[in-house]
């Protein structure tokens, strides 16, 4: 139960724009509704990494070729 007073109403979701409704008067036997509240779809972040690396090379060892040719 709530006690008699105005209270300011916060609403809130993962991927929608916070809501907020303020001045909400609670008094004894009155039924005032707060009637339909609607939640705004926010910002999404995506988040894509790649990653690109050049080919694993050999470099523990030195070789050179020499290639000759008789015509």
């Amino acid at each position: 139960m709530l006690s008699i007073g105005t209270y300011r109403l916060e609403i809130s979701k993962t991927g929608f724009n916070k809501t907020i409704v303020d001045d909400i008067q609670v008094t004894l036997g009155a039924d005032r509704g707060l009637g339909s509240i609607t939640l705004q779809v926010g910002e999404v972040a995506t988040t894509v990494e790649v990653n690109s690396g050049l080919p694993l090379m050999e470099t523990s060892e030195a070789q050179v070729t020499n290639a000759f040719f008789n015509f």
